[in-house]
């Protein structure tokens, strides 16, 4: 079966809709390859500014696994040049074999070294995970436990200073024999030593495997007073990034907030420091191009939520479930498995959605992939066997051929059968100045309703959507809302409850006049 056919399968619905595309369509082609040809050596590193966590760098970082071939310098470099042709800011990297792991134990900290000179002199900033779990515990968290977490804090700390964008102490302790009460500890030990140090060092929570963590720990965290001992919330989401997931984004919030407001702990901004999807997570014949559908979702699902950053999992070498995370394979000469690689270069350049290209907010462009542009959500976990298109793809059409539009020939169409979202990022705001988005509906039919949504635009508070609804049918409706961003980007939602038909047309995004 031909890929285009594999995604949807939509082909007597659009027969059906002449002049509409149905947005699953995908245009088939050498692109859409499992893997192209190999990566060059990478030329010599060249010059730029170091960067200091003072310097806002891009959202997305990578994980670029230097440690497990920290003697290497091709592989170092060459990952690098790949960070960069991803439009990525920055790396996430480990105090790995480097010694200290108790007081007695000295450093050599010659392959870390290495690396922070190559990442300055290429103008790429670290996040560094310090491994505390890799300290000696000969006394089950007494006090020689914490002297040598403290040792080996400190020691990093004065080592690299402010070149970090930020520390994390220990990672995914969720999935570890520990209790809540030693996590904490271990995070105060942290975020004391740091401070010491240098009080304008940033240090993130112990990340969890999932925003809401196994077992819920991520509210036993915050209740317990978390927030106190980091400048950021720190998790990790994998595959299940949509809205009504178990683990969706929207925990890292929700535990926060229920803390502040039975105990006055602080809110913090959220960080993902790692974000990925494994091609194996569902049977698919061509789970590469499923994989890069999944990769744009994700980017504007992280937004929609107002995460803070965001750093993907994984560019290369990950072991995790037999290295089904990775982008490319430096054993086969840098291949890279596409055309997830290429989802990742597009989608996650913020100029991709900048608001000076427009967003087609008339749909009067062509879209035919439900992806790219104006995203339709969908459960990416719901596919379970072969030959199987998502229902939301069916559901969502953008079309041209006027009939339904108000102005001009574009609009977009919401059928019946289950909840329709679509969202679109909007890069490039001013920060502190209001917006007003607007966008007509038209409904039709028992029980239809829609909403205009300005999502993930407040950095301490990925939940305070700004929303104007309607349930009028048979006439065209406009729905307006404002918002005053944190972060430079706003996540446009158009969505529909499944009951009925909604057309939607001329939307418009402007700011205020001063």
């Amino acid at each position: 079966m031909r890929r285009r056919d594999l995604l949807i399968g939509l082909s007597a619905f659009a027969a059906a809709l002449a002049g509409c595309s149905p947005v699953g369509r995908h245009r088939a082609g050498a692109a859409e390859s499992p893997a192209s040809a190999a990566v060059p050596s990478p030329a010599p590193l060249p010059a730029a500014a170091p960067q200091t966590h003072t310097t806002l760098p891009p959202f997305w970082g990578i994980n670029t696994n230097i440690k497990f071939r920290r003697n290497d310098e091709n592989y170092r470099r060459t990952v690098i040049a790949l960070t960069r042709d991803l439009h990525m800011g920055y790396v996430r990297e480990a105090v790995f074999q480097v010694g200290g792991r108790d007081v007695d134990e000295p450093f050599n900290w010659d392959w870390l070294d290495r690396t922070m000179a190559d990442l300055e002199a290429s103008g790429l900033g670290c996040v560094l995970a310090i491994r505390t779990e890799d300290c000696r515990n000969p006394d089950g968290f007494g006090p020689l436990w914490e002297r040598n977490v403290r040792y080996r804090v400190r020691s990093a700390a004065k080592r690299y200073g402010r070149k970090i964008l930020w520390y994390t102490p220990w990672n995914e302790p969720d999935l570890e024999p520990v209790d809540m009460t030693t996590i904490l500890r271990a995070q105060s030990i942290v975020w004391s030593e740091l401070k010491d140090v240098d009080d304008a060092l940033m240090l993130e929570s112990a990340p969890l495997s999932t925003p809401r963590g196994e077992g819920n720990m991520m509210y036993q965290l915050c209740d317990a007073g978390m927030t106190r001992y980091c400048d950021y919330l720190g998790c990790h989401s994998h595959h299940g990034i949509q809205d009504q997931s178990p683990n969706s984004l929207k925990h890292a919030w929700l535990a926060q907030q229920q803390a502040n407001a039975s105990s006055g702990y602080p809110i913090r901004p959220v960080v993902l420091s790692e974000n990925g999807y494994r091609w194996t997570r569902v049977r698919y014949s061509d789970e590469h191009l499923l994989r890069a559908c999944w990769a744009r979702l994700n980017q504007v699902q992280v937004k929609r939520y107002g995460y803070d950053k965001g750093i993907v999992y994984s560019l290369a070498l990950s072991r995790a479930q037999g290295g089904t995370f990775n982008l490319v394979d430096p054993d086969a000469g840098y291949t890279r498995f596409e055309p997830t690689y290429d989802a990742y270069r597009d989608a996650y350049n913020p100029d991709t959605w900048s608001i000076s290209r427009g967003f087609n907010g008339g749909f009067e462009d062509e879209q035919t992939d439900p992806t790219r542009g104006w995203v339709v959500h969908y459960n990416p976990l719901r596919l379970t066997g072969q030959h199987q298109p998502f229902a939301e793809w069916e559901r969502v059409s953008f079309c041209t051929d006027g009939r339904g539009a108000r102005t001009g020939k574009g609009y977009c169409r919401m059928t019946s059968g289950g909840e329709n979202k679509i969202r679109r990022l909007v890069e490039g705001l001013t920060l502190g100045r209001t917006y007003t988005l607007t966008a007509w509906v038209r409904l039709s039919g028992p029980g239809a309703q829609a909403q205009l949504a300005a999502m993930g635009h407040n950095r301490m508070n990925g939940l305070d959507d700004q929303i104007s609804p309607t349930s009028d049918v048979d006439r065209w409706v406009e729905l307006r809302t404002q918002f005053t961003p944190s972060h430079p980007w706003v996540v446009i939602g158009l969505d529909h409850n499944g009951r009925g038909e909604a057309l939607w047309d001329d939307v418009t995004l402007e700011p205020v006049s001063v």
